[in-house]
């Protein structure tokens, strides 16, 4: 509700099978929203996740019965990019649990973040999914972060 009023688009990294889009879609309902998943699973071996290559496989057209009228990208995000990289986003949220997901996310959303947007991390401080804070800090000052939980919420100044 806080960037609902900012120029940009809102994404969903790491749809899975569409609960928080279909929060997104509600409390924003005039902004393009963009989904991002495999729709088949974890593509990445991470030593600082627990969780597999291939866990979280979910049905894509379960999603899009749920959420409707979005963008779904799939595939191996940022895969498949080009179309997007002149777009502007006032929020994002990224739970893709690995460190090179979170990396490469935070890499092509934050230029792209209109002044006051929000990027929000899950598995913050979250010993399962070490790989999110470690690529958090590596990028960002602990002066340009809020956490919440287990979020952690970067704003563009």
């Amino acid at each position: 509700l806080q960037v609902r009023d900012l120029l940009g688009d809102v994404a969903d990294l790491g749809a899975y099978r569409g609960g928080t889009s279909i929060i997104m879609r509600r409390l924003a309902p005039d902004k393009k929203l963009h989904l991002f998943d495999t729709w088949e699973g974890n593509p990445y071996d991470d030593p600082l996740c627990h969780h597999k290559k291939g866990e979280w496989a979910a049905d894509l057209e379960e999603c899009q019965k749920l959420v409707g009228n979005a963008h779904y990208c799939r595939g191996v995000f940022p895969h498949n990019m080009e179309s997007l990289k002149d777009r502007c986003y006032c929020f994002v949220y990224v739970d893709m649990d690995t460190e090179q997901a979170t990396r490469d996310a935070i890499e092509f959303f934050w230029p792209r973040m209109s002044p006051g947007g929000k990027i929000v991390f899950d598995d913050w401080d979250w010993v399962p999914c070490a790989g999110v804070e470690k690529a958090i800090r590596e990028v960002f000052s602990e002066s340009q972060w809020t956490i919440i939980g287990n979020t952690c919420v970067v704003e563009k100044k």
